[in-house]
């Protein structure tokens, strides 16, 4: 009885730690989180708005959403992240791009190879992979995926 309880102990070990693994790789098709971009990219605009007059940002505020949405689509698409290092990005209108990515303590650097969008750099955030471009720190928001 006691080594299948061993067993069934060493099981359950093994196969958490498979699963925790995959959930902190990136390995995998993501896609933009539109609702956590949405907040984002709101806050982010009624941030810039501040220094506007209150007329300024009435005539403004219709607006936001539309920009914000406008920013969305314009994100549509996957990347797929293979083992190999390599990166897939297709966006809905059928663009393709390849590029390369790598993981050291836990951190995530993407770039396409056409050399659109520069490096990102992110980690793994509660199962999001959360990014940034390399050295703009003061991006007001970060880009937020999720596994598709």
């Amino acid at each position: 009885m006691r080594s299948f309880l061993t067993r069934l102990v060493a099981f359950t070990v093994v196969l958490f730690s498979a699963q925790l693994a995959a959930a902190q790789s990136p390995v995998g098709t993501w896609v933009i989180d539109k609702d956590a971009m949405r907040g984002q990219l709101r806050r982010a605009i009624e941030a810039e708005m501040r220094d506007l007059t209150p007329e300024m940002r009435a005539q403004v505020a219709p607006m936001i959403d539309q920009q914000v949405e406008g920013i969305i689509a314009e994100l549509e698409g996957s990347a797929e992240f293979r083992e190999d290092g390599s990166v897939v990005f297709r966006d809905d209108r059928g663009g393709v791009d390849e590029g390369r990515w790598e993981m050291a303590d836990g951190t995530i650097r993407l770039s396409a190879a056409s050399g659109k969008g520069g490096t990102m750099v992110g980690r793994m955030v509660d199962g999001r992979m959360v990014m940034k471009p390399e050295g703009e720190e003061e991006v007001p928001f970060s880009f937020v995926f999720m596994r598709r």
